[in-house]
């Protein structure tokens, strides 16, 4: 005799992330009648706005939700990194985080996981399931786990990423990239969705990239393009209707008008001097200089003791970094002001690796884009890149639950989601629904 109500159901939580989508854009486009799908999924959950990190870049957001951790608990602080003495540089993958991610977590607890095309998951690492690896991955045969399941991706033709090159000269040659690699990636999806899983997390990067481009116009290709995405990305949470369906994106966008240089002001304000003309790179730089920056607006004072030729005593560090944060936010172009704020580091970081992050870290106004080019003749410059990323504008969609909290950080995803399977661990987070 059977008898109703003995087995459990499986917890499943269905991620997908749309890279990059700002919460006003879908918001917008809803009221204008467009993302009918997603329009009509949204009443049935909790739909709001959502804070990313600082700076603004998708590897430091994507290993913070990962992790649960701010930048100073995982190490991760931008898209190119720094080793003080001797300077050098380097663009850090997921070997370079110093913190457990959520793929590890539920994998230790016997859980299935299925990860795809998530940035920072470079090089592969072992899951109890199947994990593709995100755009720095170079080589298809080195970007899965387990290895074998290369073979996979190589007879369906997967793509990890469209060449971002072909976006100044031949931007329809890009855009049909774009389609083909976002088809291949729910192809992928779709395929494995029917396996057993506990955790299913798609990325789509695809959107960040024509956001990149094509923001400015946003012509009739770009709407196409994020029909497509709704399209897709609905077919496949019908795929698995008992799932808890969690949608995101890991910062906002806006309108890139201008690049600004920050190395050519701090040039200007007699903070960085070179030792050889024009500069390589920045380990050119002089003794003299008292400040650097690398790309997006990252400080960093030339301490003596830490940096390779630093001139700061140490007991004038305080002096001299409030000195710099002062010049940096009288930073304007056209007359108009380019930094929303100047962030102390123990403002933004905290944890046992803060000390390896920036000494100030420059939020800019929406629209100011900032660069680490060395040798600069003017202050700012145009771009063929149309958009650009913000701050406090990602969007967060949780099925059939409702929010806990006002003001989301994307660093609550890490325990919101293990709440679901009843695990707790350490984070900056906390669990930001309920239902």
């Amino acid at each position: 005799m059977r008898t109703l109500g003995i087995f459990k159901r499986r917890k499943r939580v269905l991620v997908i992330s749309w890279d990059g989508v700002p919460f006003s854009f879908l918001k917008k486009g809803m009221e204008e009648g467009r993302f009918p799908l997603f329009s009509k999924l949204i009443t049935g959950g909790a739909f709001g706005r959502m804070t990313s990190v600082l700076p603004t870049i998708s590897s430091v957001a994507w290993t913070s939700y990962m992790s649960g951790k701010n930048p100073g608990g995982h190490g991760i602080f931008g898209f190119i990194d720094r080793k003080p003495s001797p300077l050098s540089f380097f663009i850090p993958t997921g070997k370079d985080r110093r913190a457990e991610f959520i793929q590890e977590v539920l994998s230790r607890e016997k859980k299935r996981v299925i990860s795809i095309n998530i940035p920072m998951t470079t090089p592969p690492f072992e899951v109890n399931g199947i994990l593709v690896s995100g755009f720095l991955s170079t080589k298809i045969e080195k970007a899965t786990y387990p290895p074998e399941f290369s073979r996979v991706l190589k007879e369906m033709g997967y793509i990890i990423d469209a060449n971002p090159v072909k976006a100044k000269d031949r931007k329809d040659e890009y855009l049909e990239d774009l389609f083909l690699a976002l088809r291949k990636r729910f192809e992928l999806a779709e395929r494995l969705i029917r396996e057993r899983w506990d955790y299913f997390h798609l990325h789509v990067m695809e959107t960040d990239r024509i956001n990149h481009f094509f923001w400015k116009e946003k012509d009739e290709r770009f709407w196409k393009f994020y029909s497509e995405v709704e399209e897709l990305s609905i077919s496949l949470v019908e795929k698995a209707k008992d799932a808890l369906l969690i949608l995101l994106s890991d910062h906002g966008f806006c309108t890139l008008k201008k690049e600004v240089f920050v190395n050519k002001y701090l040039e200007d304000g007699g903070y960085l001097f070179f030792d050889k003309e024009p500069p390589e790179d920045i380990r050119d730089i002089s003794e003299k200089t008292v400040a650097y920056s690398l790309i997006p607006g990252r400080i960093y004072i030339n301490l003596k003791g830490r940096e390779e030729k630093g001139s700061v005593e140490p007991g004038d560090y305080e002096r001299v970094r409030e000195e710099v944060a002062s010049y940096l936010e009288k930073l304007t172009v056209d007359g108009e002001r380019v930094i929303k704020k100047v962030w102390r580091r123990e403002e933004v970081y905290s944890g046992p690796y803060t000390d390896l992050g920036p000494d100030l870290i420059l939020e800019p106004v929406d629209g100011f884009d900032l660069k680490g080019n060395l040798k600069k003749e003017t202050l700012s410059g145009e771009t063929h890149i149309e958009g650009m990323h913000t701050r406090d504008d990602a969007f967060l969609f949780v099925k059939e639950r409702e929010f806990t909290k006002d003001n989301l950080s994307i660093y609550d995803l890490f325990p919101s989601i293990l709440s679901e399977f009843s695990i707790k661990v350490s984070s900056d987070g906390e669990v930001c629904w309920r239902g």
